[in-house]
């Protein structure tokens, strides 16, 4: 089923200054990335369509959220949960497609993950996206025999002819930050994550707020530290930065091979991806 208007939600800044809009909109379905839930309900009440992460630990609030607050808020249970297969199995498996996790630390930790996860299944739809990842296209050609040809760059067309949906958009080098030594560390969600899950959910326009690369999370804003540092503004860009975002404007040029139009909904006064990607006011949704 197409979806007509998606929008990315992020845990920067920027989307405190969205979200009353947000709340507005009646034609257009969200997913939340890592804490956006529950931080977005508690704090504002709004709930979210979708919601998803890419590293587990980001979710553990989130699903005791829901085992607390299902009863007397029902519509939490309408959070659709939409993650890739390889996060709902052992860690072991886990590492063969992606990086690290606090959840790695204790097994004990990986497994009451899990326990979390089957106790929602119960009230939530949980999505199971078959999937593979850059890294275990590196890793295990064998498995990925449909990737053969590559599905970077020139050949990113064909990251969408294959029988699973393509987290990651650079080839695997290593796990490791070594300055810019290493590109495969350097990716962001938005580019990594967020938009294969997109165009899994068909949608035809996406529109992307709080992911902004710069300041700290809306529901943290003073102790929270970015991954990219504390002091980031449009003048002073890292070299790993201004390769992330360049990661982004591949997919938003790339619409001819993916069909998907998007845009983003911040202001280039608190959010970096307005250098790579086209504005979008959200009255313009309604």
């Amino acid at each position: 089923m197409t979806i007509e208007n998606l929008i990315l939600m992020g845990p920067g800044e920027s989307l405190s200054s969205k979200i009353a809009d947000i709340k507005r909109l009646s034609n257009a379905k969200t997913i939340a990335f890592h804490r956006v839930f529950p931080y977005v309900s508690s704090l504002t009440g709004y709930v979210p369509d979708y919601w998803t992460w890419a590293d587990p630990d980001a979710c553990i609030e989130g699903l005791e959220y829901i085992l607390e607050n299902k009863e007397k808020n029902p519509s939490l249970k309408n959070i659709k949960i939409v993650i890739p297969d390889f996060i709902t199995g052992t860690y072991q498996y886990f590492r063969r497609f992606s990086g690290t996790t606090p959840l790695g630390k204790d097994p004990s930790l990986w497994q009451k993950y899990l326990t979390l996860l089957n106790q929602v299944s119960l009230t939530n739809e949980i999505k199971i996206v078959p999937s593979t990842t850059s890294k275990n296209i590196c890793l295990e050609p064998s498995n990925n025999l449909d990737y053969a040809n590559g599905i970077f760059q020139d050949n990113m067309i064909f990251r969408f002819t294959g029988l699973k949906t393509v987290f990651g958009s650079v080839k695997y080098d290593s796990d490791r930050v070594v300055g810019t030594h290493n590109r495969w560390p350097l990716e962001n969600k938005v580019s990594s994550h967020m938009f294969p899950l997109a165009y899994y959910l068909q949608a035809k326009n996406v529109y992307c707020v709080g992911f902004d690369f710069i300041g700290g999370r809306f529901y943290d804003s003073n102790k929270s530290r970015h991954a990219w540092g504390t002091d980031v503004s449009i003048d002073n860009l890292s070299d790993g930065i201004k390769f992330s975002l360049s990661l982004i404007e591949e997919w938003v040029l790339a619409k001819e091979v993916h069909q998907m139009n998007i845009k983003c909904l911040t202001s280039s006064d608190e959010s970096l991806l307005n250098l790579v990607m086209p504005d979008m006011n959200t009255s313009n949704i309604l």
